[in-house]
């Protein structure tokens, strides 16, 4: 082979096996994983460096030289084998992030590249968005009240365990409202952190809204729009005479399988339809119970249909919805919709 000049081409790193070209003499350390190169005697040949690649040049051919890597021993900054019975000591890359930038080790726990000033991953693990306000607690509720007698847009932030509303006991004071009693209604969390509502023996009762259809005995109160209905049994015929023999005028008596009576303010009943054999419907226009002025009302707002327990309430896709009397204890989600009294409110958890 002819004779050729010889020349440095890079430097292998004694940590992490990367060749280093060019540059890597100049830094003095590995690019990869910043672990300092050992040059040995200063002025040594860069052919009597363990770690180095000499290659040897000419016009017409080059010849590799092996490469001749020293394995360190634990302890100086390079990999060791496994030893027996114990663990690997790990490389320099583990305990450092490499600047991208500039290849400069950046050690775990700083924020900025010491050299360049790039922002380093462990910055932006730190960050994190903070909540606008110190009343917003995950898990925890909000009652926005979207409609009320005197007033409208307050909310009620229900971050204790339990929370009491009245007209003028508790922790949330309806005033002004007279369909609302002085303890009317108890919001509060259970063991696995979800909202109850529960009466507290109003003469009112607490409505919530319900979507699709739900099944309910007779006796239940729902409301549909700006009015309240009631579910009873069907009305039996009288046919019992005066006490001088004469029967009280009527129409004829058709039957039903039950009734929906108006409840009117002060408990009086207002108008009242039976259920035969099809389900009855209430609403604005062209129904059993129709009610024009009402605008809250949608044209066919709820179907009524009897069933062997009670009946089936059913609401036809209304944009204000359709609430039941709840009896007992009734869990809240996120966007239900609770009518105490006069007021209208809805759930909102905080994400």
């Amino acid at each position: 082979m002819e004779a050729g000049t010889t020349e440095l081409f890079g430097l292998v790193c004694p940590a992490c096996d990367t060749l280093a070209l060019a540059g890597g003499e100049a830094s003095g350390r590995c690019p990869a994983c910043g672990a300092a190169y050992d040059l040995g005697v200063e002025g040594a040949s860069p052919a009597a460096v363990p770690g180095s690649a000499v290659v040897e040049a000419s016009a017409e051919a080059s010849v590799e030289v092996p490469v001749e890597v020293e394995l360190r021993q634990p302890g100086d900054g390079a990999s060791a084998l496994p030893v027996e019975g114990g663990e690997e000591t790990p490389m320099e890359s583990a305990r450092h992030y490499v600047c991208p930038s500039c290849f400069t080790p950046i050690p775990a726990g700083d924020k900025f590249c010491g050299r360049c000033g790039l922002a380093s991953p462990y910055e932006k693990q730190e960050l994190k968005t903070e909540y606008y306000s110190s009343t917003q607690i995950p898990g925890r509720v909000r009652l926005f009240l979207l409609k009320g007698r005197d007033t409208e847009w307050v909310s009620y932030h229900l971050n204790s365990r339990q929370h009491v509303l009245g007209r003028s006991q508790g922790v949330i004071i309806i005033d002004g409202d007279n369909w609302t009693s002085p303890k009317h209604a108890c919001f509060y969390y259970d063991d696995a952190n979800q909202l109850y509502v529960r009466d507290e023996g109003s003469l009112n009762g607490v409505f919530v809204r319900f979507r699709g259809s739900i099944e309910v005995p007779l006796g239940t109160q729902f409301a549909a729009g700006n009015h309240y209905f009631r579910v009873e049994p069907p009305a039996l015929p009288n046919d019992v005479p005066g006490p001088d023999g004469t029967y009280f005028f009527h129409g004829i008596w058709q039957g039903g399988d039950l009734k929906v009576v108006e409840l009117l303010e002060g408990g009086e009943p207002g108008n009242a339809a039976h259920v035969r054999g099809e389900p009855l419907f209430i609403g604005r226009e062209d129904c059993d119970l129709t009610f024009h002025d009402d605008e809250q009302m949608e044209l066919r707002h709820v179907q009524v249909e009897p069933t062997p327990n009670g009946c089936r309430l059913t609401d036809l896709g209304t944009k204000n919805g359709t609430f039941i009397r709840m009896a007992g204890d009734a869990p809240l989600q996120h966007g239900d919709y609770v009518i105490i009294g006069r007021q209208l409110l809805r759930v909102e958890v905080t994400p």
